[in-house]
């Protein structure tokens, strides 16, 4: 208010003198005031002392480092060691840094020995590399000043983190390979044994090269590292030896058939004798003893058929010819008055005898055809003479 007026009104405030004592009063407290505060932050340092890598003396930087922070410009000016604390912050600052280097190396130790633990007895040379350059990583990494010692551990980690996948994955890898080797190798084993059973047998002569050439191709990709390529040619031998198990048996039922059909084409005219008979037997047993897909090749089998059938009728036709021809059956003539009953002369003997002009019985012994001929031929015979007798003829 005072500097606002004119020089006119100035000379007009009798007491500006209280003004200029009051300021300097104040001027006075304020430098007090502000030397208080700074004597308070200047004994947080004093009671820092010797600066150790320990919680009690980091808190003791932390809450002079804050409370200086927390004065006015003035006020900071009148902290004489400051520059005690700049030194105390520097100096933990190196314990820190330095102690925090320490532990990261031993965090990459435990990575390198964590990287060790995944190797296996017998892993494979690409194992052992994932697991050698991993390590090599790990001992290139350095530590980041600009970072903490978590940031720096979680790079650490984040650099290896997928190597025990990729381990496994080699060793799946591997593995899927050795299985795939196996395979061909079983397949072209399979295929040798098929191969040297057919070689030197001239029927399948051409079957047994074209399987030998599949298997040479197939030895020739064992020592490779795709599996697809292995399987694919595992696979091609496998279908290759299929083909020729079935082309063997295309062969060997077609030479069945042969045989079978040579049987039948050897039976000939057909006539009822032993001889024929036997070709005939030969023929259908070997026939019946065919498979399925063989009996389709018998293309005469209709042949052997009609024989069997033509043999059937020429024995049906002998054996009746052997039969004696049955006479007609004699008319019954009209039934007569019934005379007195004849005495019963005496039984003849066996195979029967006449007596007179009479035939009493004919008792003949045997079986067959000619036993009941003679038989019916008897009891006609003493019918007509007991019909004679009673109409006294």
């Amino acid at each position: 208010a005072y500097d606002a007026l004119t020089d006119t009104q100035k000379p007009l405030v009798d007491n500006y003198d209280t003004l200029t004592a009051a300021e300097s009063t104040y001027a006075e407290l304020k430098a007090a005031a502000d030397q208080a505060a700074a004597d308070a932050v200047i004994a947080l340092i004093d009671a820092i002392g010797e600066v150790v890598l320990t919680d009690e003396c980091k808190q003791k930087i932390d809450v002079a480092r804050n409370a200086y922070d927390a004065l006015t410009d003035a006020q900071k000016a009148n902290v004489s060691n400051y520059e005690t604390l700049q030194l105390d912050e520097g100096q933990y600052a190196a314990l820190q840094l330095a102690a925090d280097m320490t532990a990261f190396e031993a965090y990459k130790t435990e990575k390198k020995a964590a990287m060790d633990a995944l190797l296996q007895e017998g892993d494979s040379e690409a194992v052992q590399s994932i697991v050698g350059l991993a390590k090599t990583a790990i001992d290139g990494t350095d530590y980041n000043e600009d970072k903490t010692l978590e940031e720096n551990k979680t790079a650490l980690d984040d650099l290896v983190k997928n190597v025990p996948a990729r381990v496994a994955e080699a060793r799946a890898a591997e593995t899927a390979l050795a299985d795939a080797k196996e395979k061909l190798s079983d397949a072209i084993d399979s295929a040798k044994l098929f191969y040297n059973l057919i070689k030197d047998v001239e029927p399948y002569a051409a079957v047994a090269d074209t399987l030998d050439a599949v298997i040479q191709q197939a030895e020739g990709i064992l020592n490779s590292d795709s599996v697809e390529e292995i399987l694919e040619k595992a696979e091609q031998l496998l279908a290759a030896v299929a083909s020729a198990a079935e082309q063997k048996k295309a062969i060997d039922d077609k030479a069945a058939a042969d045989e079978v059909a040579a049987l039948i084409d050897e039976i000939g005219e057909v006539e009822y004798t032993d001889e024929c008979k036997a070709k005939i037997d030969e023929a259908r047993a070997a026939y019946d003893a065919l498979t399925d897909d063989q009996k389709e090749l018998v293309e005469n089998y209709e042949v052997l058929t009609a024989a069997e059938e033509k043999y059937a009728e020429l024995k049906a036709e002998a054996e009746k010819s052997d039969e004696p021809e049955t006479p007609d059956e004699p008319e019954t003539p009209d039934e007569p008055e019934t005379p007195d009953e004849p005495e019963t002369p005496d039984e003849p003997a066996k195979g029967g005898k006449i007596h007179g002009d009479r035939c009493f019985c004919y008792d003949y012994e045997g079986d067959g055809i000619m036993a009941s001929l003679v038989r019916f031929l008897c009891a006609f015979f003493n019918f007509f003479l007991n019909m004679r007798t009673a109409i006294g003829a």
